[in-house]
């Protein structure tokens, strides 16, 4: 018996562990929207998980965007009111034209309760500015995580475009706007790495002094029944 739980301490104690590891790479880019409804789109690529490192366990990929919207809104038929008015830049990650994350960056013209009185001929210059941040997250159960596992690159299409929402009360505003967008993508790569070296836990010493006190003592009796 003790010398089967001599053996069990000793392979307990040959255990290895294993340590976190988390890469981050990213991107930056700024494009122009001139409305209405004008696409834009670009390339842009991020270096694969090298499966060397260790075992992919999840990849992390955090998608900002900002919009700056510059311009002037003119009101070119009989007074009337503007309720709300509102400018969204929509921007978008595409793999192999799957999208596979969006945000929606919306400014307010903050149009009070009231309404605006607009005039015939009035023009109403428009500047206003808005961000968002969202996280995504792929996993083992999603097509697209063994696209990150290489040595090379991952290709995508960051799509924009920009619209407006307007409710007015009479009127016809005429929009002259341009948005400027940007786009910020972080991916982060969280793997787990063996470590070779045996650990021994608290729990296993217990386990191996236990063993050696049996050995000393089974030793002992040994000499006294001579």
């Amino acid at each position: 018996m003790l010398k089967k739980l001599f053996t069990a301490a000793v392979f307990i104690g040959m255990t290895a562990t294993a340590n976190a590891g988390i890469i981050t790479t990213a991107w930056q880019g700024d494009v122009v929207v001139e409305q209405p409804m004008n696409f834009v789109d670009q390339s842009v690529s991020f270096a694969q998980f090298d499966s060397s490192l260790g075992m992919l366990q999840s990849i992390e990929l955090i998608f900002s965007g900002t919009q700056h919207a510059v311009g002037s809104l003119t009101n070119t038929a009989t007074a009337g009111i503007l309720q709300e008015w509102i400018n969204t830049a929509h921007i978008f990650l595409d793999f192999e034209e799957v999208e596979i994350a969006k945000i929606e960056v919306s400014a307010d013209l903050n149009v009070p309760r009231a309404g605006i009185a607009f005039t015939a001929g009035q023009v109403l210059d428009v500047d206003l500015a808005a961000n968002d941040s969202k996280n995504f997250s792929f996993t083992f159960s999603d097509d697209i995580f063994s696209e990150f596992i290489g040595t090379g690159t991952i290709g995508f299409d960051v799509g924009t475009f920009a619209r407006t929402s307007v409710t007015r009360d009479g009127g016809n505003y005429d929009e002259s706007l341009t948005t400027l967008a940007s786009a910020d993508v972080q991916v982060r790569y969280v793997y787990a790495v063996e470590d070779p070296t045996p650990v021994s836990e608290p729990g296993t010493l217990a386990i191996f002094g236990l063993a050696l006190a049996g050995f000393g003592l089974r030793a002992r009796n040994k000499k006294s029944v001579k």
